[in-house]
């Protein structure tokens, strides 16, 4: 065991002493949001499921996983759209 960087996208952490799928380093703060992921997963799966959600996982940025409010999500599409959220307002008048 050593102390290695953390094997997730996108994560600068590199004091890491967590291996995970036996190949992996993990920091804590990676760790932990896996575990708040994990409580999203579905309550019966196959082990191979678990390893790809894993691996899924691992491809993420940090915070990527993290349950979003509305607040949240109005500014993670205007994040990645460069524009804001749709007015629901205007939406509801199309609907008439």
């Amino acid at each position: 065991m050593g102390v290695m960087p953390c094997g997730r996208q996108g994560c600068d952490e590199i004091l890491c002493h967590k291996l995970i799928m036996g190949q992996q380093y993990i920091c804590d703060g990676c760790f932990d949001e896996l575990n708040e992921d994990r409580k999203l997963w579905p309550s019966s799966m196959m082990g191979v499921e678990v390893r790809e959600r894993i691996e899924t996982f691992m491809q993420t940025s940090p915070g990527a996983t993290k349950l979003l409010d509305e607040e949240g999500i109005d500014a993670e599409f205007k994040r990645l759209t460069g524009s804001a959220r749709w007015d629901k307002d205007e939406d509801e008048d199309e609907d008439e």
